[in-house]
């Protein structure tokens, strides 16, 4: 649409290819480098995001962190799921895709439990909350798995036109 076209200054009917990774990172090392290196740029905390649909790498990503060290691991990890995605994302793509972040966000954290890293990276929650129509409970039940804390902003978006807000 025109508003898209207009933030991705591109021309509306245009393909705006959105890549499902960094160009600069296709292996977890590569992955820890990269925080690694932002971290070291910028002195802030660097975390990622990332949509689960296989929970192997997680696995991998973890005993990365071990061989290398606490030190290489990221600051914070947001699992995201069904519902998430930009905003040049087909509606239906966007509510019909993706893995229910009550599972994705546990195999997170049962990941990290395995390597011995639970409670030691923050874990956040996104994607899909809110469609039960009580925010809360759903906030509740992401804590209660694992979650050190939620982010929301389709669902208040839509109901407020409101910017993305963190719980």
């Amino acid at each position: 649409n025109e508003e898209i076209a207009r933030i991705r200054n591109v021309k509306v009917g245009q393909d705006d290819i959105s890549p499902n990774r960094h160009p600069n990172s296709s292996t977890n090392g590569d992955l820890l480098d990269m925080i690694g290196r932002i971290r070291e740029v910028t002195g802030k905390p660097v975390g990622f995001k990332a949509v689960i649909s296989d929970e192997g790498w997680l696995d991998d990503l973890f005993e990365e962190v071990n061989k290398r060290g606490k030190e290489s691991a990221p600051d914070f990890i947001t699992v995201d799921s069904a519902d998430g995605g930009t905003g040049a994302a087909h509606e239906v793509s966007l509510d019909h895709t993706g893995h229910p972040i009550v599972s994705k966000l546990r195999d997170c954290y049962l990941a990290a439990t395995a390597q011995g890293r639970q409670g030691q990276i923050p874990l956040w929650a996104a994607g899909g909350l809110g469609k039960t129509g009580d925010l809360a409970a759903d906030a509740f039940k992401m804590i209660c798995l694992g979650a050190n804390g939620v982010f929301t902003g389709k669902l208040i978006r839509r109901i407020g036109e409101l910017p993305t807000i963190f719980i």
